[in-house]
């Protein structure tokens, strides 16, 4: 849609997907998932090509905004395209209204401004100060169900010497369904992407949802690399695109992440590779 392109064998039991773009020319767009799918991995796959774009692409998107196995919104907005906005874009998220499984039906808005250059990023170096924000959500549960998993997160942290800053707590009935998450992001002296979430599920305790993704955003922490491994391997694209050489050091690579240095590595435009320290240190340059 977002690129005036087609494509064919898009059915289940295909083996051959074939895609031809256009040139993407902007507008405003309605997509509807029609399912708990994520927002998130729908965004991952519309920014690249929007921030190419002629004008603005400005839009809704519907469907699970806290999904398993994807990003919060939270954390997509808050700490990885913290990262891709330090590279020069202009992008903006509002959610409108959560949406969980299996019901889905969660709003976010969004406006891409065209972006033609992007920069490269150098993060090598850890903050000599951290401390750590986030929001955590509830929706058709007792409000207390957000508190919890906000005071959880605080005191698992903060037992572990990690200053917490701030931990907002939203709870209400705008959502289809029930659900919950909590979101934590880090900041520092210097530039720092590394984040945590974690899932409320029917007979999960919420301090064990606090707990979750505190561990999570701890274990990063601990690491001492300035990039968490979600947001590396959601930023590779972005690096790919942007000129000049970009490094980061990483806290552990994923298997995404290995697989897109590969097919990065075949359109023979850019070099990238990693590094065999206990912290890698991702590297791409023209």
């Amino acid at each position: 849609m977002i690129s005036g392109g087609k494509v064919d064998g898009a059915h289940v039991g295909s083996s051959i997907l074939g895609y031809f773009p256009e040139r993407p020319v902007g507008g405003k767009f309605s997509l509807d998932i029609g399912t708990a799918g994520s927002v998130a991995m729908v965004l991952q796959a519309l920014l690249p090509i929007s921030l190419m774009a002629e004008k603005e692409v400005t839009g809704i998107i519907r469907g699970g905004t806290e999904v398993p196995w994807s990003p919060t919104v939270d954390y997509f907005d808050e700490v990885f395209l913290k990262a891709v906005r330090r590279m020069g874009a202009q992008i903006r998220l509002k959610l409108l209204r959560s949406g969980y499984y299996p019901k889905g039906g969660g709003l976010v808005e969004f406006k891409v401004e065209p972006s033609k250059e992007l920069g490269g990023l150098d993060l090598i170096d850890f903050p000599k100060r951290t401390w750590v924000k986030g929001i955590s959500r509830s929706h058709n549960l007792p409000q207390s169900v957000s508190e919890r998993q906000s005071n959880a997160a605080r005191k698992y942290l903060e037992s572990r010497g990690i200053e917490v800053e701030a931990i907002q707590t939203l709870s209400g009935k705008e959502a289809l369904g029930p659900g919950s998450s909590i979101t934590l992001w880090a900041s520092g002296t210097s530039e720092l992407y590394v984040g945590g979430d974690a899932l409320g599920e029917r007979g999960k305790p919420s301090e064990k949802v606090g707990e979750e993704s505190a561990g999570m955003i701890w274990r990063y922490l601990e690491s001492k690399a300035p990039v968490d491994e979600h947001v590396a391997d959601m930023l590779l694209p972005y690096l790919v695109l942007a000129k000049g050489q970009s490094r980061m050091r990483i806290s552990n690579p994923t298997q995404h992440l290995l697989t897109e240095i590969h097919v990065a590595n075949l359109f023979g435009k850019t070099n990238v590779s990693l590094t065999e320290d206990e912290t890698p240190t991702l590297i791409v340059s023209a």
